[in-house]
């Protein structure tokens, strides 16, 4: 079981995912690597919160 802090916080942003990954855990590492490409990119929020995101999961790489 992978249970990263990081990407626990990330999937509160985004309800529907998270639903989606509990049906299916397999898709948990995938969407893991895509939330992290998508927490350095910081294009899609306006928060400053992205850039945090992707600072701290470049660290569990």
């Amino acid at each position: 079981e992978q249970n990263n802090p990081m990407i626990a916080m990330i999937l509160q942003q985004f309800p529907t995912l998270q639903k989606r990954l509990l049906k299916n855990p397999a898709l948990l590492p995938m969407a893991a690597e895509v939330l992290s490409k998508v927490g350095k990119g910081g294009d899609h929020h306006e928060s400053s919160e992205s850039t945090d995101y992707g600072k701290a999961l470049s660290k569990y790489k």
